[in-house]
């Protein structure tokens, strides 16, 4: 045992003893021995102290309430400088219900990893397991999930009388992790008695199995969702693992005009348009809307191009690609066939009949051949 300075070597019940005595603030209590404790035998603390397990362990094989509790005034970081430092029971492990709990390594194991009720809990590495539960929240308190690998059938448990949500629970910019994967998702109950899947922020809710908190990287399926507000050509991204919400950024629309994040972005031609082959270019002029309310305005909010929009046909195109949005949407129109005229009493058709002919037929063959 460490303070001010000094160290001291303790035996088991001096060990006890030092997290109850409330002088002992700053210290730091480094185990050199694994420690055994018997069924009347508890880690009470009324101190803020350090509490490293260097490698070895602290066992309480009989079946007692809680092995090792933090209350008001209590301030304990529990680290492992050492490997495979743990804390390990049959019921509760560590239970919080008033103080600040803090872990930053080693494994912590039992009926009930942590139990939490109040108080403030950090925990920023290490790992928690439980047979029943590996953090185990039934009321209220200040908790910040960082770090740490949670494995159990309910790995992280959010009871339904709890003042805090899964989401509550992590620290900015973490997510809960499966296979690396971001979880978006926790189990909970839909029904009086169904159980299936919730959001993070529904009470109760659990994630089952290993669930590992670190840095959110925003991907997989389902992680992140868009919202968009009705009628603009832009929307936002947030992540539902961890809560970010992203700048807005432009809508992104397919050759359909859809966007991932429900927008609609529609491209009109005139009900009645009605082109006629002349020889020039063909510009139709279009209506740009999206969600069927808002109108665009053309050269600001998107720019138009056309092609094959000479010659008669159904191939004439209009394309409208976005400055305003992401993404290029074309229209196909037709342009009927121009009506030929052989102007007999102005005319004078001059070459081989079969010219004639193919004048009658609709092709003009030469300068004397009139359009009507």
């Amino acid at each position: 045992m460490k303070k001010d300075g000094a160290t001291t070597l303790v035996d088991k019940t001096a060990f006890l003893n030092a997290f109850k005595d409330g002088t002992n603030n700053g210290v730091t209590i480094t185990m050199l021995n694994d420690v055994e404790l018997a069924e009347n035998e508890s880690i009470r603390s009324s101190c803020s102290c350090t509490l490293d397990l260097n490698g070895h362990t602290i066992r309480q094989s009989a079946f007692t309430p809680t092995t090792f509790s933090i209350g008001s005034g209590s301030t304990v970081t529990i680290k492992d400088s050492g490997t495979g430092g743990k804390i390990e029971s049959s019921n509760i492990t560590i239970e919080v219900y008033g103080g600040t709990l803090s872990i930053q390594s080693g494994t912590v194991s039992g009926f009930y990893g942590v139990r939490i009720s109040g108080g403030t809990v950090n925990i920023s590495g290490g790992a928690i397991s439980g047979s029943e539960m590996g953090l185990f929240v039934d009321g209220s308190g200040s908790i910040a999930l960082s770090g740490g690998t949670y494995n159990s059938k309910r790995a992280i448990m959010i009871n339904g009388n709890a003042s805090v949500t899964l989401k509550d629970l992590l620290a900015p910019g973490c997510a809960y992790h499966q296979n690396d994967i971001p979880v978006a998702k926790a189990e909970g109950m839909v029904g009086d008695f169904e159980a299936g899947e919730v959001p993070l922020d529904a009470r109760p809710a659990w994630l089952s199995g290993t669930v590992t908190v670190k840095k959110c990287n925003h991907t997989g399926e389902g992680v992140c969702e868009y919202t968009h507000a009705t009628g603009t050509t832009t929307h936002q991204q947030t992540c539902l693992a961890c809560g970010r919400a992203a700048a807005a950024e432009k809508c992104s629309f397919d050759e359909t005009g859809a966007c991932p994040c429900g927008a609609a972005l529609a491209v009109a031609l005139p009900e009645d348009l009605n082109l006629i082959y002349d020889g020039t270019l063909q510009r139709p002029a279009v209506t740009v809307t999206v969600d069927g309310i808002t109108t665009l305005e053309k050269g600001t909010d998107y720019g138009v191009y056309y092609l094959d929009s000479v010659n008669a046909g159904n191939t004439a195109k209009v394309t409208v690609t976005g400055t305003a949005f992401n993404g290029t949407v074309e229209k196909t129109f037709a342009i009927k066939k121009a009506t030929l005229t052989i102007c007999r009493d102005r005319c004078t058709f001059i070459g081989d009949p079969e010219d004639l002919g193919a004048a009658r037929r609709g092709k003009c063959v030469g300068k004397e051949c009139c359009y009507g």
